[in-house]
């Protein structure tokens, strides 16, 4: 029993000290608050440090180590994840004394640098890119977070070309329109939008080569977020370039399946006047900017377009032999095939660049990966003129600290110089082999097919179309139905959202039409061979429509000019209704009496479109010349029968002398 209560009592004081113990293990998060980009000779380089979920400040120490200069991006590739970082060139180790911002400072001096209390010295390095493992540890103890940087040491000589670095920055969101015909874009979506216009805009140079999406422009403007246009406009005014799209995202497969070539056509067209209007620069038709799969027929048939540039991804070509490269990154444009014997300049997107984009916490040390990961392609080759087009992944969610971080450092770094993708593709001579320009080959099928379900959507544009010879584009309802169409083929909609959007398209069109209508009386009545039919349609658009009256009778004939040819029974009046009522008369011949029916029809100009009509009944109460004829004929012949019949009779009763006749 004693026993028991023993291992009882060890148990619970186990368990009792085990939160205790847990209480007095160290924790917190360090995440990078900022760096200098580069250093040059006599320079300083400072890190700044936030530190998040401590206890106790007093007793963590940051340590930060900088290791030797990496010797290929491969090698820089692992040292982003904290290995292979190679020998030790200096340690700073300091406590956590908070700066005015909040964060832990360490600073490392070149010799010849200003005297800096508290800096660490860093022997004379050569220009570099050189690794620094950041930890948070107690004193003596292991490390509790970590992350690592790089230092970028650039060359003395200020006489090397700089690397080209030309951004391409997608501008997007679901689309605003809604199949209502209101306008709505989720909070989030606006205020990302509004923070990338803004850190864009607060970049003075950086180039950044545009590729909004026309319909998320329109759809800021809606909703009244100008400062957001504003800033775009800023960043075009200080050397930005704007990329044509469509209005809004359609797949490559859309965008490239000839039997859609009208509707992609009106997609580009819409999309160039909205930027045009909303930007203030018509953007450029000549460049296409893809990640998606392309072949050679595909880039013919942009080349058919128009397009003579092209950025595609490094993943989509197929790798060039080692001579060409020598193990290094490209960064230079080359040809690809258009068919015809005709070419293409291209630029790839470079993949290894696209790994640095990341949805994480620390955007501050994301950028700052991938400045480095540049200065150690312009280290590859110093001295030579090259340049690589930065692109992000297709999942990417614009940051604004991200973006602001790497744009500023690319503005500020002297052997990173921002360029749009036309400068780049102007200035980066082609990569040759041997002395022939270097075509490259893709590796893909091509674009997928855009599928299938596409027969309402033709339709309704079909209709549409009709619908604008009836009242003139430049209708508030056709401008609507014709927005509502495009948005329909956006690649961002799921099946059911492009159903909304298709079937309230169809409902629209459709009370357009409803609004136009025949009065229907029933019934004409015609007391003479020729006559009147007043008919009544009524418009109740606010605007003007013009349609084509259709009326036709095996009965009657039409005696009106506008009748069809030879056969006076049918007649087309191409009428205009203003809102309201109108009155139409039609002169017409009856061609016999009775009731008969008189069919009434209205169709759109170009005949595309049944907008209604009716069927009425002429009543004719008058007679026809053979009928008269023919009832003078039964009239005589009823008046001799009678007579002689009465004659009959009356000789038979004995009231007439037997013999009138013959005395006669």
């Amino acid at each position: 029993m004693a026993g028991a209560a023993a291992l009882l009592a060890l148990t619970l004081g186990g368990l009792v000290a085990a939160p205790a113990e847990a209480q007095r293990s160290p924790s917190g998060r360090i995440a990078l608050a900022s760096q200098r980009s580069w250093i040059g000779d006599g320079n300083t380089f400072v890190l700044r440090v936030d530190v998040d979920r401590i206890r106790s400040p007093q007793d963590l120490q940051l340590t930060a180590t900088v290791h030797a200069a990496v010797t290929s991006r491969s090698q820089f590739a692992r040292t982003v994840h904290g290995s292979l970082l190679g020998r030790r060139v200096a340690r700073s180790t300091v406590p956590l004394r908070f700066d005015a911002a909040g964060a832990v400072p360490v600073v490392f001096s070149l010799p010849g640098a200003p005297d800096n209390v508290g800096a660490e010295p860093l022997p004379d390095l050569a220009h570099g890119v050189y690794p620094v493992a950041v930890s948070l540890h107690e004193r003596g103890g292991p490390a509790i977070d970590s992350f690592t940087t790089h230092l970028v040491r650039v060359p003395s000589a200020t006489d090397l070309p700089p690397l080209s670095v030309a951004w391409v920055l997608p501008l997007s969101a679901q689309p605003g329109l809604q199949p209502d015909g209101t306008t709505d874009l989720p909070g989030e979506d606006r205020r990302r939008l509004a923070d990338v216009a803004s850190a864009l805009a607060g970049v003075s140079g950086a180039a950044v080569t545009l590729a909004p999406t026309p319909e998320t422009l329109e759809a800021l403007r809606t909703l009244g977020d100008e400062e957001a246009l504003d800033d775009l406009r800023t960043t075009i005014d200080q050397g930005g370039q704007v990329i044509a799209r469509s209005y809004v995202d359609l797949s490559l497969g859309t965008l490239l399946d000839p039997a859609l070539a009208d509707m992609v056509g009106a997609q580009r067209s819409h999309g160039i006047d909205i930027v045009d209007d909303l930007l203030g620069v018509r953007p450029d038709p000549r460049t296409f900017v893809t990640l998606d799969s392309l072949d050679d027929d595909d880039v013919t048939r942009l080349r058919r377009t128009g397009v003579d540039q092209l950025v595609v991804a490094e993943d989509e070509l197929e790798p060039l032999p080692a001579r060409v490269t020598a193990g290094l990154t490209l960064a230079r444009p080359f040809l690809v095939e258009a068919g015809r014997g005709r070419r293409v300049v291209a630029a790839a997107a470079e993949s290894g660049l696209a790994a640095h984009f990341s949805d994480g916490d620390d955007q501050v040390l994301a950028a700052h990966h991938l400045i480095a990961d540049l200065a150690v392609i312009f280290g590859d080759r110093p001295g030579q003129v090259r340049g690589v087009v930065v692109h992000p992944p297709r999942d990417w969610e614009p940051d604004p600290t991200f973006l602001a971080t790497v744009l500023t450092s690319i503005s500020s770094i002297p052997t990173l110089a921002p360029v749009t993708v036309d400068e780049l593709l102007a200035d980066v001579t082609v990569l040759e082999d041997g002395g022939d320009a270097v075509v490259r080959q893709l590796t893909t099928g091509g674009a997928p097919s855009p599928g299938t379900g596409r027969d309402e959507l033709d339709r309704l544009r079909r209709s549409v179309e009709s619908l604008v010879t009836m009242t003139g584009r430049a209708n508030p309802d056709v401008e609507l139905l014709d927005q509502l169409l495009l948005v329909a083929e956006s690649q961002r909609l799921d099946a059911d959202r492009r159903h909304a959007y298709v079937t309230a398209s169809r409902g629209r069109l459709g009370d357009v039409l409803d609004r136009i209508q025949v009065l229907d009386r029933g019934s004409y009545r015609l007391t003479a061979r020729e006559g009147t039919i007043p008919l009544t349609l009524r418009n109740h658009n606010p605007y003007p429509v013009t349609v084509v009256l259709g009326l036709a009778s095996d009965k009657l004939e039409f005696t009106e000019g506008d009748a069809l040819g030879d056969n006076r029974s049918r007649l087309h009046r191409e009428l205009t209704l203003e809102p309201g009522n109108t009155a139409v008369s039609l002169q017409v011949r009856t061609r016999t009496s009775g009731d008969f029916p008189l069919r009434i029809e209205l169709r759109s100009v170009d005949g595309g479109l049944d907008v209604g009509g009716s069927r009425v009944t002429i009543r004719s109460t008058v007679a026809s010349g053979v009928g008269v004829v023919l009832s003078v004929g039964a009239g005589l012949f009823l008046l001799v029968w009678w007579a002689r019949h009465w004659r009959t009779a009356r000789r038979d009763q004995r009231l007439v002398d037997p013999t009138a006749d013959e005395t006669a």
